[in-house]
């Protein structure tokens, strides 16, 4: 049963920490009141009332983010609400960003890892969304996340396999129950949410002959799986060599005062030496139609370059290097006088540094 420690919890301490971590779906965009009306929410009602027992939800979904970003998260935004059960909703936005599939694969068991380390006896469940442009299809992301949960015998709902049949029994056209191509609106989010919890009541059962939690088994496949994804906050880090860069406490755009603050310019030639341990960067940054480029060279190298525009406002990750070798590194930010031709600004924000060791 791939619920039991969940179903343990129901029986003997009516209530469960749930949390969910995920991209825009997950966060409720569509619905009139992300706060009151996203899936996240209406499933953690729906089990207080099936099994009257006290649920603490936890919505950690931010729009536009990916698997990637959930390892360095995980720390700082899941751990410290302790959940006894992890929902994770990522493969539509790893499609967005064509993350390939071995890259997925390495993001999904990774955050399996940080999840059972924390708690072997924490269960977990994958929601598969999708795209109207592509139905049914089993994108590759879709496929890797699936991959995974199979390994690891953990649930996983596919809502294109759930929400094509609902829409034929009732009558609907599936278009009613979405803004656009991948956002529910109210109906869809309660459609996504009684759908979520009937396959959760499939598989919850309080009748059993074992009261004792079963520990899940990381099994670790190998591939340089990033266990020790972590931020280093702006105002933490080593930087050194700051001309033009701007610490602004308790300010980052669509994160409000989460993560400390951010680091921002609007000069070209602004930059900073930041020194860290480990063998992964990224940044998580505030993308926006009004953005600058910055360009990041580590240890002297060829300089890689970030572009901050986006035709939508979105918080979103970048990683900068993902094969460093073990120990300390150097890298510089520049930001640069080059800019996309639609934006009337050179602006660009660091919200936190992504720093990781291969495991």
């Amino acid at each position: 049963m791939s619920l039991h420690n969940v179903s343990v919890k129901i029986k003997k301490e009516k209530q469960l920490n749930i949390s969910f971590i995920g991209g825009s779906v997950t966060e409720g965009y569509g619905s009139t009141d992300k706060s009151r009306k996203s899936w996240p929410v209406l499933l953690c009602q729906r089990l207080e009332k099936e099994y009257g027992i006290v649920v603490n939800c936890n919505n950690e979904g931010i729009g536009g983010t990916c698997s990637y970003l959930a390892n360095f998260r995980y720390d700082a935004d899941i751990a410290p609400q302790a959940p006894d059960l992890l929902f994770i909703e990522f493969a539509v936005n790893d499609m967005y960003h064509s993350t390939p599939y071995e890259t997925v694969v390495r993001n999904s068991e990774s955050l399996i890892g940080k999840a059972y380390r924390q708690n072997p006896n924490m269960d977990i469940i994958y929601i598969l969304t999708y795209d109207l442009h592509d139905e049914t299809k089993d994108y590759i992301q879709l496929k890797a996340h699936r991959d995974v949960a199979d390994r690891y015998g953990l649930l996983s709902v596919k809502m294109s396999e759930y929400m094509y049949p609902h829409c034929a029994e009732t009558g609907e056209n599936i278009q009613q129950h979405y803004i656009d191509f991948v956002h529910p609106n109210d109906h869809g989010y309660e459609t996504y949410a009684d759908i979520i919890f009937d396959v959760m009541k499939s598989n919850i059962c309080t009748d059993f002959a074992s009261e004792e939690m079963i520990p899940h088994r990381f099994l670790h496949s190998g591939k340089g799986l990033i266990l020790d994804a972590r931020f280093l906050y702006c105002d933490e880090a080593e930087i050194t060599a700051n001309t033009g860069w701007e610490f602004e406490k308790g300010c980052f755009s669509y994160m409000g005062n989460r993560y400390h603050g951010r680091l921002k310019a609007d000069k070209p030639g602004s930059s900073f030496e930041l020194c860290f341990t480990g063998t992964d960067l990224g940044i998580f940054y505030g993308a926006d139609v009004n953005r600058g480029m910055v360009s990041i060279s580590i240890d002297g190298g060829e300089p890689i370059v970030r572009d901050g525009y986006r035709w939508t406002s979105n918080p979103k990750e970048f990683p900068v290097a993902t094969h460093l070798s073990e120990g300390r590194h150097r890298a510089v930010f520049t930001l640069l006088d080059e800019k996309n031709e639609n934006s009337n600004s050179n602006f660009f924000e660091i919200g936190v540094f992504l720093v990781s060791d291969k495991n």
